[in-house]
């Protein structure tokens, strides 16, 4: 895939309204298409070197942040973010094939080589690296690395409990997530 260069670019506006005021992530660009993703799922395509914008809708719930974008073609893309997502369209983003892997965490960008075959994803939350030689499709650790999540308990229910497998995303900070089970309040890490 072509890079951008750094030297030859021009500035360019994405959107004139409601992603204004998204924090943006990431970019990459392919002949005259370009990806820009950021934060609560956006992630934003333009087919004209970035003279107009269209809003892809990710269908993501927990609107995680896209972290990482990576263009192969026009019609070819990936995205990696918060919660620990990689997925893949090959149609410009109106589908998309989700992929797993053994980071158990948010993904912070990726890299690919040799087409697609190769490439490699990163974490900023566990300082992780894990590789694909097969476009994606599976993902590992190198050699002797591993990855755990861990949960504390920060409060007891008095005089009840609750049923059921209970989350709850902190909607300050979207890497923090509760969970009650019983009469206890957990956690993550």
């Amino acid at each position: 895939a072509a890079r951008l260069d750094p030297a030859t670019y021009e500035d360019v506006e994405a959107d004139k309204g409601a992603f204004r005021t998204k924090a943006l992530r990431g970019v990459d660009y392919v002949a005259s298409t370009v990806w820009v993703v950021g934060h609560d799922a956006t992630a934003l395509k333009s087919v004209d070197d970035g003279g107009n914008w269209a809003a892809i809708e990710l269908k993501h719930d927990a609107k995680s942040d896209v972290t990482g974008v990576w263009l192969e073609s026009a019609n070819t893309v990936l995205l990696t973010g918060g919660g620990g997502f990689i997925r893949k369209s090959t149609d410009g983003g109106a589908t998309w094939t989700f992929f797993m892997h053994s980071l158990m965490g948010e993904t912070s960008d990726f890299h690919f080589y040799n087409g697609l075959v190769k490439g490699w994803a990163c974490s900023s939350k566990n300082r992780a690296i894990i590789r694909t030689g097969d476009s994606g499709a599976t993902w590992s650790f190198s050699t002797g690395t591993t990855s755990s999540q861990t949960w504390s308990q920060k409060q007891s229910l008095v005089g009840g409990s609750v049923r059921g497998s209970t989350l709850w995303i902190n909607g300050q900070n979207k890497s923090t997530v509760y969970c009650v089970l019983g009469a206890r309040v957990y956690k993550s890490l």
